[in-house]
This record gives structure tokens, C-alpha cells and sequence, in this order.
């Protein structure tokens, strides 16, 4: 069995960690983001602790069909003045956060876990602030027309690696967290003495 395991069905997280070139098998931890999402607000969690409890919710789900293995789960959250952003489920949904968006920054906390053995060994939360320009309506259809579904996979409905870097004015915080993954601490995280004997890293 793979002794590196990501817990998430995100293609980019996936992509931004084979290029590490570390060995990892992807599954789908297939947890309710919704309702563990609803759950953390009203219990009236702060955002960084919604995004690691949902995280952990993704890694503690794999790591009890294997323990032995080293399960890597992530979260990230979009909020702006309060409000918490949840990936839009249709086009007039994609339009309204747009429009939110629009001329305003908004934040993104992004979480990581690391569980083995049915426990958490690692941690790491980090938050990025991201500058939108001022958008018009023309602006917001014809990215929406241009990324089709894929507005429907992202809170915000833009994805910065793709076309969604034309909304930004500029942003503040780590590029591969904004992406989704805290790539350098996770890769620090890995390299440490309690992850040698499981994983190997080159250089």
C-alpha cells in the first residue's frame, strides 16, 4: 500500500503535488463539506478552525482504512466581511459571488492536516488576501462563458491557475496555499524525521 496518502478529489491539489515528484495514491474521502461546514458555524468556530476541523474530517476518514499509511487532507474556505463563500451550484449563484467580489478583497484560509494511525501528527493553517478589480456585467459573462463548468468547482467560482487570474488586481499570501495546498510546510512536514521511514524525498 502506498505509504502516502491525499485525501481529496481536487485536481489541482493532485497536480501540485505529483510535480514534488513524491509518490502518493489520491482518494476521494467523500465527506459531507456542506453540513460539516454548517456544523462549525453554528458552534460559532473561527474560520482557520472550520477549515482544519473540515480538513481533518477528510484525512481521519481515510486513515481509518489505512492507518499505516500517511494521510494528507485539506480544506479552504473564501470569506469576505464575515460571510463564508461556498462553491456557487449554478450559473446565477457564479454571478452573485462575482458581483460580491467585485472591487473588494476577500480572504482565503487554507488548512492541512496530516493524520496517521487514526491521529493527527501535523498541522498547518495560512490565509491569503485577494484583490479583486472592479467588474462589470459584460466582465462577469464572458469569463463565466469562457470557463464554463469549471466555475462550479471553486468558491468564487475562479480558479487562479486558470483564467481566473484576469479578475485580480494583485494578492497577498502564498501562491501554492492560495491554490489549495500549503505546499512548502507540507513538504517540510515530510521531509522530518517521524515521515522518513514512510516517504522518501529527493533532495
Amino acid at each position: 500500500m502506498t505509504k502516502l496518502i491525499l485525501a481529496s478529489s481536487s485536481l489541482t491539489r493532485k497536480t501540485m503535488l505529483q510535480r514534488t515528484g513524491v509518490k502518493f495514491l489520491q482518494i476521494n474521502p467523500n465527506v459531507e463539506e456542506v453540513t460539516l461546514r454548517s456544523h462549525c458555524v453554528s458552534n460559532n468556530l473561527q474560520v482557520s478552525d472550520i477549515a482544519t476541523y473540515i480538513a481533518a474530517a477528510k484525512a481521519s476518514k481515510v486513515s481509518k482504512k489505512y492507518p499505516q499509511s500517511i494521510v494528507i487532507g485539506a480544506d479552504q474556505l473564501l470569506h469576505q466581511d464575515g460571510t463564508l463563500f461556498g462553491k456557487p451550484k449554478h450559473r446565477g449563484e457564479a454571478e452573485d459571488q462575482l458581483r460580491s467580489l467585485s472591487g473588494d478583497d476577500h480572504f482565503l484560509t487554507t488548512a492541512a492536516v496530516a493524520w496517521l494511525n487514526n491521529q493527527q501528527i501535523w498541522s498547518h493553517e495560512d490565509r491569503a488576501m485577494m484583490s479583486v478589480r472592479p467588474l462589470d456585467e459584460a466582465s462577469i459573462k464572458s469569463y463565466l462563458d469562457s470557463i464554463g463548468d469549471a466555475a462550479y468547482h471553486s468558491v468564487g467560482a475562479y480558479q487562479l491557475e486558470g483564467l481566473g487570474v484576469r479578475l485580480f488586481e494583485g494578492i497577498d499570501g502564498d501562491f501554492f496555499s492560495i491554490l489549495g495546498l500549503p505546499l512548502f510546510p507540507l513538504m517540510k512536514f515530510l521531509r522530518g524525521e517521524e515521515c522518513n521511514r514512510l516517504v522518501s524525498i529527493e533532495g
